[in-house]
């Protein structure tokens, strides 16, 4: 079960190159991308509370000083614009858009909140054109390395559910298992859990709540 050797970085450029090209052809200034899970497909970057801005020929990550390492270690190839606490995202989208003089800036409308909408035409006269599903239409297309990823990841599964189902027998349950610390995950997933079974952390949370409850005096 070897992982894709391609990851989520290196296709970034590739596909911000098919929705600068659609940027193009409408006749848009830029795009701004206020989706958290558009701005990672499209730049690999996993943090959150980040814009993207895009136009035809330009990438530039809007974020904030919380994510400056993570940003140049997940994507170094990407221009920022970096805000600090007394600014918001939606303020760097307002003055990169002054800056670039653009007139027409497309928009996500599932993503862009009234009132963010209502602060960008306030703090700056364009007009914002709708451009939803442009993202979401090209992640519904997958590329090689999303088809390799769920490949992997059906394998691993697989895996699993056959370690799992060796050891089951017709009269057992849940609990019986879980007492045995069973954990097949481990054999099978590239990392070691970082807490207790969800089974036993749960059983333990309720074991300990009945007995708070029984010795109590009503």
């Amino acid at each position: 079960m070897t992982p894709p050797a391609t990851n989520v970085h290196q296709l970034a450029p590739q596909r911000r190159a098919k929705i600068q090209k659609r940027i193009k052809r409408a006749g848009m200034d830029a795009l701004l991308i206020t989706d958290e899970v558009n701005v990672t497909y499209l730049t690999g970057f996993s943090g959150d509370s980040s814009y993207l801005w895009l136009t035809a020929d330009k990438a530039i990550l809007l974020s904030d000083t919380r994510y400056t390492t993570q940003i140049s270690e997940e994507c170094p190839e990407l221009e920022t614009l970096i805000r600090d606490a007394g600014r918001t995202t939606c303020d760097l989208a307002i003055q990169i858009a002054r800056s670039s003089k653009a007139s027409t800036i497309g928009i996500e409308p599932d993503s862009l909140t009234k009132a963010l909408h209502d602060r960008i035409k306030a703090g700056y006269a364009c007009e914002l054109a709708n451009t939803d599903g442009w993202v979401e239409l090209l992640r519904a297309i997958k590329d090689k390395y999303e088809i390799q990823t769920i490949r992997h990841s059906i394998q691993i599964a697989e895996r699993a559910f056959s370690v799992i189902r060796a050891q089951l027998t017709p009269d057992q349950t849940e609990r019986p298992y879980d007492a045995r610390g069973g954990r097949p995950h481990v054999m099978c997933g590239p990392v070691k859990p970082t807490g207790p079974d969800i089974l036993t952390s749960r059983r333990q949370r309720s074991e300990e709540h009945t007995s708070e409850l029984q010795s109590r005096q009503y």
